[in-house]
């Protein structure tokens, strides 16, 4: 998924076109709790097209990683020129501010919102204290704010032979398990949220199904979960999942509650 700028538009206007269906649908009030946590999976997908323009543009090699900026807050690369912000002239411009940027702050301010949305599921679960329970969510994501520094490109072998956006860096000074703990980690607190708002039965089970199914093929295919990047693959598949709700909850009938 998501291997070039071509694959990552498409799949987000796959996801605005279903959450424009979405809220014109309006098959129940789950509906629009789908469509906005729709949307924070296709803010990926542009993170991920800036991403792959700047890696185009950056020379042999593509992107690459800035160590010195990871696990820090405060500095930043610089540019001296307009077209080093992409990464093209020196070795030091190729750290790329906005790669830096975006990889730094707005990926993880993207996965925020994924939680944010996610936590806001139409129920009587955890009523009036919503907020709190997002904001401690925002803890993983400061710690991957922290963390990150540019983005780069590594070797991947599924869905085909090639280069994926590695987001965040090189990390291959610490323990490998380390990391993906940390990621397993990540995904269970996911799991955790859908339970903890109120989703049962049929919809849980299409919320926890895809996840397992997202995890399981990156172990499987890559041996890692900490390919970030290929978690966009959510996007086809809740807009499928969302859109085919009258076949796998058919009884549900214009429901005014979840």
């Amino acid at each position: 998924m998501c291997w070039n700028v071509q694959v990552s538009l498409a799949s987000a206007a796959v996801g605005w076109a279903t959450c424009l269906y979405l809220g014109v649908r309006q098959r129940s009030v789950r509906d629009a709790y789908y469509a906005r946590y729709l949307l924070t999976f296709t803010f990926t997908q542009v993170a991920d097209i800036i991403l792959w323009m700047a890696s185009e543009g950056s020379g042999p090699g593509g992107l690459q990683a800035c160590k010195s900026y990871q696990f820090q807050f405060g500095s930043a690369p610089s540019s001296t020129s307009p077209s080093s912000l992409f990464g093209v002239g020196s070795a030091g411009a190729r750290y790329a501010p906005l790669n830096f940027y975006i990889s730094k702050y707005v990926i993880p301010l993207i996965v925020f919102s994924q939680h944010a949305m996610q936590l806001s599921y139409p129920s009587n679960a955890f009523k009036g204290k919503r907020i709190p329970l997002v904001l401690v969510h925002a803890i993983p994501c400061l710690v991957m704010s922290f963390c990150f520094g540019c983005t780069m490109l590594v070797d991947s072998v599924f869905p085909r032979q090639g280069k994926t956006l590695f987001w965040g860096g090189d990390f291959s000074d610490y323990p490998f398990w380390v990391i993906q703990i940390g990621a397993c980690v990540h995904s269970g607190i996911v799991a955790m949220g859908f339970s903890l708002v109120g989703m049962q039965g049929r919809v849980l089970a299409a919320h926890l199904i895809p996840l397992a199914c997202v995890v399981a093929t990156l172990w499987i295919t890559e041996g890692r979960m900490d390919f970030g990047s290929k978690w966009c693959s959510y996007c086809l598949i809740y807009s499928a999942v969302y859109i085919l709700e009258p076949v796998w909850l058919p009884d549900d009938k214009k429901t005014k509650s979840a």
